[in-house]
Order: C-alpha cells, then sequence, then structure tokens
C-alpha cells in the first residue's frame, strides 16, 4: 500500500480514466471482475508498480475511496454553486466522472429535498404544535445541538437516519 501512496497521484488517474471499466457504472463491463483485474494489473504495469496482490488490493481501494470522495465532493458543488473543491484530483476526476455520478448525485439531492418536504409541518401548524408540545421543542432543541456539535458527514448522516425515522412513523400513522 505504501508504494501505492508513493506514485503521483495524477499519473493514476490518467491511466485510471482509459479504463471505465473500474469507473464508470453504467457500463456493462464494471460488473466484469477479471475485466477490471487486468486493469488494475495494467495500472500496475504503466506506472511501473511492482507486482503484488496486496498492492492490487491498495490501488483497488486507493480507486474506491477516490470515487466516494469526488461524489461527496460533487455534492456539495450541486448543493452549493460557490463551492470551489480545494482536492487536487477533483479537477481531474471531474473530466470524466461528472457524466456517471451527476445523475445519481441529483437524484440523492432531490430525495433530500423531497423528505424535508414531507417532514415539515407548515408554518401555522408548526406554531400550534410548539404551543401544545413544549417538550418536543426540546427534544427538537436537543438534537439540532447535538447534530451542530457533530462534523459535517455525521450530521448528515444522523440527520438523514432521523429523517428516515420520521417518515417511516409518519407513514405507519398516515400523517
Amino acid at each position: 500500500m505504501d508504494i501505492i501512496k508513493r506514485v503521483d497521484k495524477h499519473r493514476i488517474v490518467a491511466v485510471l480514466r482509459e479504463l471505465p471499466c473500474l469507473w464508470d457504472e453504467r457500463s456493462e463491463d464494471f460488473k466484469n471482475t477479471k475485466l477490471k483485474d487486468n486493469a488494475r494489473q495494467k495500472i500496475l504495469l504503466v506506472l511501473s508498480i511492482p507486482d503484488a496482490r496486496d498492492t492490487a488490493v491498495a490501488l483497488s481501494r486507493q480507486i474506491s475511496h477516490w470515487k466516494s470522495y469526488y461524489r461527496k465532493e460533487l455534492t456539495e458543488v450541486e448543493k452549493n454553486p460557490g463551492y470551489k473543491p480545494r482536492w487536487s484530483l477533483y479537477n481531474d476526476l471531474d473530466q470524466f466522472l461528472r457524466p456517471v455520478f451527476l445523475e445519481r448525485v441529483r437524484a440523492s439531492l432531490q430525495v433530500r429535498a423531497d423528505r424535508m418536504k414531507e417532514a415539515s409541518p407548515s408554518p401555522a401548524g408548526l406554531a400550534q404544535e410548539q404551543a401544545a408540545c413544549d417538550e418536543w421543542t426540546t427534544l427538537g432543541n436537543h438534537v439540532a445541538a447535538t447534530l451542530k456539535s457533530f462534523d459535517r458527514k455525521r450530521a448528515t448522516n444522523a440527520a438523514d437516519e432521523i429523517s428516515d425515522v420520521l417518515n417511516k412513523y409518519s407513514r405507519y400513522w398516515n400523517l
């Protein structure tokens, strides 16, 4: 794994770009394990990285990490148009990963927005609920304070889970 970390990441990305079986989930080749193994071997060969099983595994993990992080950054770009990623590989990966991930990222953001709309009562209803249920307001404030204490990723994950639970019970009770 140390060998992979010592190789110029931009060189790995340049070779990776030519091997869509490793990153284009829309392609049938993406499901072909043998083809993907051969593609990873090609990267090791082109970059003169000594071939070893643990090196190929480390390369696979690195590529997977980059794709996940790219998707996270793309999500942030889509949510906040003024956001400028500072990750050094973003622009290189964006040149070929954007078409693969953009539709999924936008769909995910739309689902989140729809969940938030479903979970949010009207302003008038909210005022009535707050007057009648101070205990729920206290709980809401506690949840908000707790989420604010988390890093962005943990807070987003926790908020999604909370939203899922609320939606589950809303559907169960037909609210």
